[in-house]
């Protein structure tokens, strides 16, 4: 996958989150926009490791994933 352009995302809560992450597994380095109604910034309360995740760090391509998610 490029780091060229970026991505709309429509919707921005836990799908539009999890869409997000996928692109970043996938090597896409370039920006992603998630584009919603909701007040807050996406999060998924839990995930295996029990620890919130950061939308903020999921949107940065410096952040390594594994810092993200227990596998």
């Amino acid at each position: 996958m490029t780091a060229d352009g970026a991505y709309v995302i429509v919707g921005a809560g836990q799908a539009g989150a999890m869409a997000a992450q996928t692109l970043r597994e996938e090597g896409f380095g370039g920006g992603i926009v998630l584009v919603g109604q909701e007040d807050d910034r996406p999060y998924e309360a839990l995930i295996r490791s029990g620890k919130p995740v950061d939308a903020d760090r999921l949107a940065d391509p410096e952040v390594p994933l594994e810092s993200l998610v227990d596998r």
